[in-house]
């Protein structure tokens, strides 16, 4: 458990701060704070950030999948896995 809080806190910072600078050894990368996305509400089990960079998904046990757009900060849509087969024609 708490291995798995360690991996959610370490992905959100990798996620969240904002890598500024080229990396040199006289001029190291900063870090700054460029958004904050609160999740304390929201028990996520899996992260995905999509191959452009626009959208992040965030998975849990319960089948809902929240959907951000990442420049904005603002979740645009909300999935929740059937608990049933789909029906069969």
């Amino acid at each position: 458990m708490i291995g798995k809080k360690l991996n959610k806190f370490f992905f959100i910072i990798l996620l969240f701060f904002w890598l500024t600078g080229s990396y040199s050894y006289s001029q190291p990368k900063s870090w700054k704070l460029f958004k904050y996305l609160d999740t304390t509400s929201y028990n996520f089990e899996a992260l995905v950030l999509s191959p452009d960079g626009k959208h992040l998904f965030a998975g849990n046990r319960g089948g809902e999948i929240k959907v951000w757009k990442i420049d904005q900060f603002r979740l645009i849509k909300t999935f929740q896995a059937l608990n049933n087969p789909p029906a069969d024609f």
